[in-house]
């Protein structure tokens, strides 16, 4: 709440290491897959950060700051992208199948990405997670958009990076393709109140997805048609805060503003 953020051992909870980089909340901070001690963060303080874990002084880690960047608006979520074991030609994008899937899943060499999403901005920011350095954003209107109205709210990599899902401010989930950054589908039709909190996540064969929705309940739609293929309805009180898949044991979990903690399995 007050703009720092802790490092904890995930055995004993113990504190490990913290910092105050922020001024404001602290909405999202995530690990790079690859490189462990690096962390992205985003605030309401408009920035975004780069942390690293780096031994101290004292023998114990301490989170060394590496850039923040201002945005100008709030930053809403950050997610980090591997790169890819090889990168898809576009005549081999245009080929993916409708409903996505994730064979050959892996990560190539180099360091991740790590995608900014801010509100109002109309595009992803992008950052090398390795230099701090930026690097080209990733623009999200389509033909038909009015860039200024598009604000990316929440990201969700698919288990194979392949795709990324990207929930709008308002009714609209975009899925998009990793290797060109086109469009695989525009979802709509998701019911949310105003200001509400996005929420999403995939299947574990990306071929569905998961976004939080208005009256506390979860909708779960198909990525090949855009159609919705399922509620998730009366299990919590309050609306849907978060929700993750365990893609392993296919398992999807929720927490709500209600307080509670939810776990369901999911259908193949």
């Amino acid at each position: 709440m007050d703009g720092s953020v802790t490092v904890l051992d995930a055995d004993s909870g113990a504190v490990l290491a913290g910092s105050r980089p922020h001024t404001k909340y602290v909405v999202r901070a995530c690990f790079d897959p690859l490189a462990g001690g690096v962390i992205a963060t985003a605030s309401f303080d408009q920035s975004c950060c780069l942390l690293r874990l780096v031994a101290g002084a004292a023998g114990g880690l301490e989170l060394q700051l590496m850039r923040q960047v201002q945005y100008g608006a709030a930053v809403q979520d950050v997610a980090f992208l591997p790169p890819p074991r090889s990168a898809l030609a576009p005549a081999a994008a245009a080929a993916t199948p409708a409903g996505g899937g994730c064979s050959g899943a892996g990560e190539g060499e180099g360091a991740s990405r790590v995608l900014v999403a801010v509100r109002e901005a109309g595009c992803l920011w992008s950052l090398d997670a390795g230099s701090g350095e930026d690097l080209p954003h990733i623009p999200l209107h389509g033909r038909d958009d009015d860039h200024l109205k598009i604000s990316p709210m929440r990201l969700a990599l698919s288990p194979c990076g392949r795709y990324l899902l990207v929930a709008l401010d308002g009714p609209r989930l975009l899925v998009l393709r990793t290797a060109d950054w086109s469009r695989l589908r525009a979802i709509y039709g998701l019911n949310v109140p105003q200001y509400h909190n996005h929420a999403v996540a995939w299947h574990h064969d990306a071929a569905y997805v998961y976004a939080s929705a208005e009256n506390a309940s979860v909708h779960v739609y198909h990525v090949g048609t855009g159609k919705l293929a399922a509620r998730l309805e009366g299990r919590h009180r309050v609306n849907v805060r978060d929700l993750n898949v365990d893609w392993g044991r296919n398992l999807l979990a929720t927490c709500s503003f209600d307080k509670s903690v939810k776990v369901f399995g999911c259908q193949q």
